[in-house]
């Protein structure tokens, strides 16, 4: 009687073998012939391999970097112990420029974002919008019914994968400006108005309920900064912070707040994740820090700017399972794990040294998702 190895079929072996391939590699492999093509699409593989390898809140982010006609994408898995490596992954829908695409959301193996400037060039706000699930390039773009500011949230249905969109829209008036919501439906593929109280201006600090077509009660009227002052960061003069995103994360409130002022007579930029209190108004404290100290011994003497901190970055925050990741045009990639409640960072490429330490300031674009091959837009 032969082993067991013996008695494996030429297919079995080869599933077993393509079964212990990650995420990332899976996706290469899909271009070495039609025959694997077929294996690692099928539903059975695709479920037995989410069963064996899917870690729970994995995050992965694409960052784009362009200057001077030339551009290049890395893909980093932050907490993952593996370094950025140059991906071919999307950098969006098929036949948009990808500078034009700007992600805004995350939610279960999907990015949505704005098409700014598409079709239309010069245009920074635009109707159309898109989704999509980059490791499959599966996209759909589709119109808002007016221009659209920002996308204010995002879910799935994990049994049917419909999706439903909340976008945020400042409608100026005379006066003051309106903010106001309107909320889409990939079942019915309609637009209808959710809250629009005059008085809302959220700025991150309050939760749009998707379901009761309105924002959470009670409403956070006034700053909920104000308890996190220069001082706890020994900031010096001219201190001031402003929300980068607000996220729900499994039934909490997240905020996180991008610091500024001056130190030793360097202008300082630090980072804070708070989290919604049980009282109004009242924010916890998960981190706060100088930009320095999460970057730490990562970037080194690399950094081309001496002790100089950049200030009035153009900060952007995303939350993939359970990592929000921040990104910005001139430091590194950031990750925060919310269970872990530690930082990691990326390290710049090579290329992107030798942009900053010749003044020049790429155009940077990122995007982060949790990898799934089930997701469709």
């Amino acid at each position: 009687m032969g082993s067991a190895f013996d008695r494996l079929g030429e297919d079995e072996l080869l599933v077993s073998i393509l079964l212990r391939l990650d995420v990332h590699n899976v996706a290469r492999m899909r271009l070495v012939c039609r025959s694997w093509y077929c294996i690692l699409t099928s539903r059975s593989f695709l479920d037995c391999h989410s069963e064996q390898q899917h870690r729970p809140g994995t995050a992965w982010v694409v960052r784009m970097t362009r200057s001077s006609g030339r551009q290049s994408a890395l893909l980093w898995r932050p907490f993952s112990g593996l370094p950025p490596e140059p991906t071919a992954l999307p950098l969006a829908p098929p036949g948009v420029p990808s500078p034009m695409f700007v992600s805004h959301f995350t939610v279960s193996g999907l990015v949505c974002g704005t098409l700014a400037g598409w079709p239309k060039e010069n245009t920074p706000r635009s109707r159309s919008l898109a989704v999509g699930n980059p490791l499959t390039n599966a996209w759909k773009v589709f119109q808002c019914v007016e221009e659209v500011e920002e996308v204010e949230t995002m879910d799935v249905d994990p049994e049917t994968g419909i999706y439903r969109i909340a976008v945020f829209n400042v409608q100026e008036g005379d006066t003051e400006e309106t903010a106001y919501i309107l909320q889409y439906s990939s079942g019915s593929e309609s637009w209808v108005a959710g809250e629009s109280p005059s008085n809302v201006w959220n700025f991150g600090y309050n939760h749009y309920d998707l379901d009761a077509m309105a924002w959470s009660r009670p409403l956070v009227r006034t700053n909920p900064l104000g308890d996190w002052d220069g001082r706890i960061l020994e900031l010096e003069d001219g201190c001031f912070s402003w929300p980068i995103r607000g996220f729900m994360y499994k039934g909490r409130r997240i905020l996180v707040v991008h610091r500024e002022g001056s130190k030793g007579g360097f202008r300082r930029v630090a980072l804070s994740v708070l989290e919604k209190g049980e009282e109004p108004d009242k924010w916890l404290a998960l981190y706060h820090g100088c930009i320095r100290e999460i970057l730490g011994e990562t970037i080194g003497d690399k950094w081309p700017l001496g002790d100089v901190d950049c200030p009035n970055e153009n900060w952007m925050a995303h939350l993939a399972g359970d990592v929000i990741v921040v990104s910005s045009r001139m430091y590194p990639l950031l990750a925060f794990h919310l269970v872990e409640k530690k930082w990691e960072c990326s390290s710049h490429s090579d290329e992107e040294l030798s942009y900053l330490a010749k003044k020049r300031f790429p155009d940077v674009r990122a995007y982060t998702f949790t990898p799934s091959f089930t997701a469709r837009p």
